[in-house]
């Protein structure tokens, strides 16, 4: 279950990859794993390990949280979204304070 898709993710992330490929990475996890996912992501990028991040989710609260440019499935083609990142995640600090 969830403690093999933490592995599987974590030893991705050893291999040092410049790009990372991610589908549906949030199935199954508890909350505390996606926010731990979440930070190793931002870890990576601020770190300049991982340069882009593909991910293929339903999860929308995760998307918002890693996404840059996130890209929609709407009448069998793909469509460019726009992003609330920044607002989502002051959102999400107060509301955890």
């Amino acid at each position: 279950g969830s403690v093999k898709k933490a592995t599987v993710v974590a030893r991705a992330f050893v291999m040092k990859p410049k790009v990372l490929v991610l589908d549906e990475p949030t199935i199954g996890l508890s909350q505390s794993r996606k926010d731990a996912l979440t930070a190793i992501i931002h870890e990576g990028r601020e770190s300049g390990q991982i340069n882009i991040v593909i991910t293929a989710t339903d999860d929308v609260a995760f998307a918002r949280k890693v996404a840059t440019k996130t890209l929609e499935m709407k009448n069998q083609s793909l469509e460019e979204t726009e992003v609330v990142q920044n607002a989502f995640i002051i959102t999400h600090k107060k509301a955890s304070s």
